[in-house]
């Protein structure tokens, strides 16, 4: 190495380390609610280690205070993503959602959205001529036991699975 080049890597290191936020600026577990009127145009923290115990610091929509945060995660997976999303914050964890939808990332905001579930084992039985027309069931979970969801011709409804070739 040459002479001084010691001394510029040492400045640099210390460069960056001045520029790493403290240990205590860590966020705290779970996720800020979604805020409910009437809202607090304070700020009234800045970080979460300024909020007592388990409360996180969070946006209030026009300022920011200390809050509960929420962990409630709802069975499923959230859908692929196709393309850009929209630009909304529309949850911020599951809990907010309403039912079974999950609080999903749209690459730009998060939003509710419906999750998707593996499939149960088995196949679908082939429909045999005109069914009823009654949407029973949306996805394999909305079926009890190993039922799976499957076309009836004309819907879909709760069926046993086909495991023969």
């Amino acid at each position: 190495m040459k002479p001084g080049a010691h001394l510029l890597l040492l400045a640099g290191l210390l460069a960056l380390w001045a520029l790493m936020p403290p240990a205590s600026a860590k966020g705290k577990l779970g996720r800020c609610p979604i805020p409910k009127p009437p809202v607090t145009c304070l700020d009234a923290c800045s970080s979460d280690s300024l909020c007592p115990g388990r409360q996180k610091c969070c946006g209030t929509g026009c300022g920011r205070e200390c809050m509960d945060p929420e962990f409630r995660r709802k069975p499923g997976s959230c859908p692929v993503r196709k393309g850009p999303g929209i630009c909304v914050e529309g949850c911020s964890s599951d809990s907010s959602c309403h039912g079974r939808q999950k609080c999903c990332g749209t690459g730009c905001g998060r939003v509710c959205m419906d999750p998707v579930f593996p499939s149960k084992p088995g196949r679908c039985p082939i429909p045999k001529g005109p069914g009823i027309c009654v949407e029973g069931c949306s996805s394999d979970y909305d079926c009890g036991g190993r039922d799976k969801c499957c076309s009836t011709g004309c819907g879909r409804d709760c069926m046993e699975p086909v495991f023969a070739d």
